[in-house]
């Protein structure tokens, strides 16, 4: 998979994403057949597969020595459904040797220059090595935002590098004849909260919704704001606080975000240091689950 946007009312592309391979056993697949099972004109689902062989992962050498020994066949579908902003990978791989005790979901994901890597977990940046996070984002911060997430297992992180990485899911499961691994990519309007809205859900965490309204110093709403959500407050003195989601304000000046149970600081502040206004000061809020916090 090499492009992902939003379809876009005025017809411009805004697309930033470089690259999804799937990678099951730190392996890819030698591509033997790219069929349309499904175009979705008739209002299903749109669903394309690769099938093929597992052989070498060549764009990330780091794992060669990861790189388990699969014989078999791996399949896998990039289903679009109707009506969502994402993309259910399904990736099915048929053992055709004996049964395996673990095998290790993975895939390689470059999400490109263009895009910050974040996590909730660590906030914006590359991600220490082998860090377990919920999900993993590629931000942009004005258009087009991406997240990939699993609704089995949380992420580790072998490495990750100018927006490269080879994301695992869970620590192996054990094949038979034949498994099926899943996860989901998901496409924003540039902001966190845009993918993570729904990659949270997908994941079955707990969640809250935290939301509100910024306005100027004259009480006009302020919109094209960013608000983010914050692990502690700025005068922390240990230096590890860091985004952990951030939405953008509408032309009402509302937003709303969601987000793990939990406290936050927030502030609002502009979205590009050419709008002249400095960022407003911290508002602390507590998330329950399936809570609205205002």
């Amino acid at each position: 998979m090499i492009d992902a946007d939003l379809a876009r009312a005025d017809g411009t592309g805004e697309d930033t994403f470089r690259e999804h391979v799937s990678a099951i056993g730190a392996k890819e697949i030698h591509v033997d057949t790219i069929e349309v099972v499904s175009d979705g004109r008739d209002g299903g689902d749109g669903i394309i597969r690769v099938t093929g062989t597992p052989t070498d992962l060549t764009l990330a050498p780091q794992a060669y020595y990861l790189a388990q020994d699969l014989k078999g066949t791996l399949v896998t579908d990039y289903i679009l459904h109707p009506d969502v902003n994402y993309i259910e990978i399904k990736t099915t791989f048929k053992n055709a040797s004996a049964p395996l005790p673990s095998v290790q979901p993975a895939d390689f994901i470059g999400f490109g220059g263009a895009n910050r890597l974040h996590t909730p977990e660590f906030g914006f940046g590359d991600v220490p090595f082998f860090s377990t996070v919920s999900m993993l984002q590629g931000v942009r911060g004005d258009r087009v935002s991406y997240a990939i997430v699993s609704p089995d297992d949380d992420i580790v992180i072998p490495f990750s590098d100018q927006g490269n990485t080879a994301p695992f899911y869970g620590t192996g499961v054990a094949v038979g004849s034949e498994h099926e691994f899943v996860r989901y990519f998901l496409v924003g309007d540039g902001s966190i909260d845009s993918p993570a809205s729904h990659a949270l859900p997908q994941h079955n965490m707990p969640r809250g919704t935290l939301g509100g309204v910024v306005k100027d110093a004259s009480g006009a709403p302020a919109a094209g704001v960013l608000v983010a959500a914050l692990s502690g407050s700025l005068d922390d003195a240990s230096g590890h606080v860091h985004v952990v989601n951030e939405a953008r304000t509408k032309a009402d000046g509302t937003y709303a975000m969601t987000i793990a149970p939990g406290t936050y600081t927030l502030i609002a502040h502009p979205a590009s240091s050419d709008d002249g206004r400095a960022r407003s000061s911290e508002v602390t809020a507590t998330v329950g689950d399936g809570a609205n916090a205002t």
